[in-house]
């Protein structure tokens, strides 16, 4: 009996998160790009499967944005981020919609980098997503279990740009206030 409920507990965690997949591809107009994403739960019928989505096309431009969520074409639109053992909610309200209002792009956060968002992805769990609009709210989760391998093979070569040069900006920084104690 034990070994039954086991098992049904465990075949329930595997089919109520999804698995983070990742590939590439080119195409003719936007050419080559990397993405990974994450089927989630929650929400209401039909929308009850959002997929969370991160790629990077060879401009150098990352997005990040949520969609199989209905329409998002309503007026002050806002996503807020809250990670699992983190107190801290992260809110954006610069959200632009998909070209058929299907989709949530992440434009730019209030409280956090983009980059600082994509290494809390790798670093915590799971994710739990609000999305907020004139037309009402509705909450999401997605797991980030094998979130490190998908998003090291999207924007890993990003992300350490971003860190070497944040690195560069901090000892640049140090040099200048000690020149300036001299």
């Amino acid at each position: 009996m034990k070994k039954s409920i086991i098992l049904i507990l465990t075949l329930y965690c595997v089919t109520s998160y999804g698995q983070w997949t990742f590939s590439s591809g080119k195409n003719d107009f936007d050419g080559s790009y990397k993405t990974s994403s994450i089927t989630g739960r929650g929400g209401e019928s039909p929308y009850t499967r959002p997929l969370l989505v991160v790629n990077k096309f060879d401009n150098g431009s990352v997005n990040i944005y949520i969609s199989n969520v209905g329409y998002s074409g309503c007026d002050d639109r806002v996503v807020y981020f809250k990670f699992n053992g983190e107190e801290k909610i992260y809110k954006t309200n610069y959200v632009s919609s998909g070209a058929n209002n299907d989709s949530w792009f992440i434009t730019s956060l209030k409280n956090i980098e983009k980059d600082e968002l994509l290494l809390k992805f790798m670093k915590y769990n799971s994710l739990s997503i609000r999305l907020e609009s004139h037309c009402g709210k509705v909450d999401y989760k997605f797991s980030l279990s094998g979130s490190t391998r998908a998003l090291n093979f999207v924007i890993g070569d990003w992300l350490n740009q971003k860190k070497d040069k944040a690195l560069k900006l901090k000892l640049l920084r140090i040099k200048s206030l000690k020149e300036k104690k001299r």
